[in-house]
């Protein structure tokens, strides 16, 4: 069952299941399959501060605390990849969707390196065939903020799993002022990370078996994904 304090929410409209986390009054993670086309209609960004169905009005954040908190409005699965018809656009940027994150981190290199990992998702169903994605954040310390401040992520991830051939590409990105890399693939991770990182279990819908062989895996690159080959490794992680 779901952790106490997150709601689970299917979008019919976007397809999209999305976690939400009532107490920190943000989505944690969000799954669904990919695309095989995307719209050619243009998809603008609304700004909209829809409400969560089925979350009572004091779990959720509002304009105002992004506004208080200095905060922009990120998205934890990316609207332009996701809508599949122009009534559909304001679920995508509603704020099931939207996670809070300083903007002073967002508009560095953040906002560059989510742009990049975007991009390159719109190619993953043409090189790979069917891919499910399941996108998360890892909450910050939130020990020092009010009950009307929104606490930003410690980390944001993406791991996107091709099931025909058990293949794995996984993103862990920190959500930091001191960015070290440019280039989105320089986060790529192992799922075994990404789960240390926030003590989850992102695979836990595979048998144990397939999870202890393809999660210790890191993929080459966007192209080159991890493989499930019975070779159970230990993961190297950078904390």
């Amino acid at each position: 069952g779901d952790p106490e304090g997150i709601s689970t929410y299917c979008d019919e409209k976007l397809q999209v299941i999305f976690g939400y986390n009532e107490k920190l009054k943000t989505p944690v993670w969000a799954t669904f399959q990919l695309q095989m086309t995307f719209p050619e209609y243009y998809i603008r960004n609304r700004g909209y501060y829809g409400v969560v169905p089925g979350v009572d009005d004091d779990a959720q954040s509002s304009a105002e605390d992004f506004t208080r908190g200095g905060m922009s409005k990120a998205f934890l699965i990316a609207p332009y990849n996701v809508v599949t018809h122009p009534e559909h656009i304001d679920n995508a940027f509603n704020m099931q969707n939207i996670v809070p994150i300083p903007k002073g981190i967002y508009h560095d290199s953040l906002k560059d390196i989510l742009w990049q990992i975007d991009k390159k998702e719109r190619e993953f169903t043409r090189m790979k065939g069917k891919v499910i994605l399941l996108a998360g954040l890892i909450p910050g310390d939130g020990s020092g903020a009010s009950n009307h401040e929104l606490v930003p992520p410690s980390y944001l991830y993406r791991v996107y799993f091709q099931e025909q051939y058990h293949l794995t590409l996984s993103y862990l990105i920190p959500v930091s002022v001191d960015m070290p890399f440019k280039d989105a693939d320089q986060y790529i991770s192992s799922i075994s990370c990404i789960e240390r990182a926030g003590d989850i279990n992102v695979l836990s819908f595979l048998p144990k078996d397939i999870q202890q062989d393809i999660k210790n895996h890191r993929a080459t690159n966007s192209m080159l994904w991890a493989k499930k080959d019975g070779d159970i490794q230990e993961a190297i992680c950078a904390f």
